[in-house]
């Protein structure tokens, strides 16, 4: 088949500079999967006009080789909102009443999807290479612009619900605002809380409407698949997403030196990996400090530990206090994060533990890296394959989690087995051959 993927990420083989992400190592991994199986790739970018791309264009030299080394090609971007606005007394007015509108809850679908009108400039480009089929993967843009195509069928690969964040901010406002602000300006707050409402209504709406005017929806959360079969679409499947397959031969484990040359090092726990400031990391984090560490405490009596946190942000204010305590080390960004994760005893994820649920990538990393893999059971609604004592241990209160983290820690071969446990289930169901065999077979379903 000839595919094109509509994205507004670009395709990396690795880390080659500043902005880029799993998203963009992941497009990069399927892409050159779905290549080695025999098709033909294309992606087409639809990115806003202060996007990497835009400034780097497609002759970024380390674009150019991420293509070579996946044996795909990149078409001529779309630029989406690339006009540029001029101040004059028309304008002015124009603003004004937008903000009229959205005071009053009044929303365009162009508000939250800019590229919805985008479908037949998209089909010009697309045109070029003659496609079977469009893939829009983790866009918005993407999955907009494709929306309006009726030259070709279409299929969105969706990572989160695109509002949900809002919508668990909205709701969850202890965690992500200053309550001594809120009573400052307590009718400013509450008329900006109605608006937001309206807004995330709207932007649900909107989201509808984009999600069902594609052919087929591929899902990477298992929990997600039900909301889109309430709405209404007819075909909506669950793949998981994907990771570097490493030959678990080179991974080498932690060492039981210390760095100095003693036998005296510390339990090394991952406590969390990722942005500090977004939606999901903010409830692990909560949970993490508040919960988890009074109990591990208790556990690890006895044993030196450590609780490392990775990731750049800033928490949210509410929980900001609570980082400074004992046990806990505050990393920031680190620079080769897989040497990090490898020398860990315990990789432990908590982000599933509020209502803002997804697979992560992190989950599937640590399979990948055979890492020993510690989760809330929150994670089980969007990732079925965690098999507690196989893959992973399973937990469903703080007491329980804090007691597997130290059985993980003084049980080396219990350690061992689930290292082992979760890079089988990595190498059966996420590699980046199985996430495209499942994609390939929904397009097959589409086309034929």
């Amino acid at each position: 088949m000839r595919i094109i993927i509509v994205v507004q990420d670009m395709p990396y083989d690795t880390v080659k500079h500043t902005g880029v992400t799993a998203l963009n190592i992941q497009l990069f991994l399927m892409a050159h999967a779905m290549s080695n199986m025999g098709h033909d790739i294309a992606f087409l970018p639809v990115v806003e006009s202060n996007s990497i791309l835009s400034h780097k264009g497609v002759n970024d030299p380390f674009l150019i080789e991420s293509c070579k080394k996946g044996n795909f090609s990149i078409l001529s971007p779309i630029i989406v909102n690339e006009k540029t606005v001029t101040r004059t007394r028309h304008h002015y007015i124009s603003r004004i009443y937008r903000n009229i509108k959205k005071l009053c809850g009044i929303y365009s679908i162009r508000s939250f999807y800019p590229a919805i009108n985008m479908g037949t400039k998209l089909t010009e480009v697309a045109d070029q290479f003659k496609p079977d089929i469009l893939l829009a993967v983790v866009s918005p843009h993407g999955a907009s612009a494709i929306a309006t195509v009726k030259e070709y069928p279409t299929i969105i690969f969706q990572g989160d619900i695109d509002f949900m964040s809002d919508k668990v901010r909205l709701n969850y406002e202890r965690l992500f605002h200053d309550s001594s602000t809120k009573k400052k300006y307590h009718m400013r707050h509450r008329i900006a809380k109605y608006i937001r409402r309206r807004r995330f209504q709207n932007y649900e709406k909107s989201h509808k409407y984009v999600s069902l005017c594609a052919d087929a929806i591929v899902s990477a959360s298992a929990n997600n698949v039900q909301y889109y079969k309430d709405m209404g679409h007819p075909k909506v499947t669950y793949v998981g997403t994907t990771w570097t397959n490493q030959p678990i031969s080179t991974i080498d484990y932690r060492s039981s030196l210390a760095r100095d040359g003693s036998i005296a090092k510390p339990f090394k726990i991952i406590g969390h990996v990722g942005f500090l400031n977004s939606t999901a990391s903010t409830f692990g984090l909560e949970y993490l400090l508040q919960k988890l560490m009074p109990e591990l405490h208790q556990e690890m009596k006895g044993y030196q530990f450590e609780v490392h946190i990775i990731g750049g942000g800033a928490l949210a204010k509410p929980i900001q206090a609570k980082l400074k305590q004992k046990n806990v080390i505050v990393r920031g960004y680190v620079e080769d994060l897989d040497v990090e994760l490898m020398d860990s005893n315990v990789f432990l994820f908590l982000n599933n533990v509020g209502p803002a649920k997804a697979i992560f990538s992190r989950q599937i990393m640590a399979w990948a890296l055979g890492l020993c893999l510690v989760v809330h059971e929150g994670s089980k609604e969007a990732l079925p394959e965690l098999e507690h004592g196989k893959n992973a241990l399973v937990g469903a209160s703080a007491s329980e989690i804090a007691s597997l983290v130290r059985s993980a820690c003084l049980d080396k071969k219990r350690n061992r087995k689930l290292c082992e446990g979760g890079r089988d289930t990595f190498d059966k169901h996420f590699t980046p051959l199985a996430i495209s065999k499942k994609i390939i077979a929904v397009m097959k379903d589409v086309v034929k």
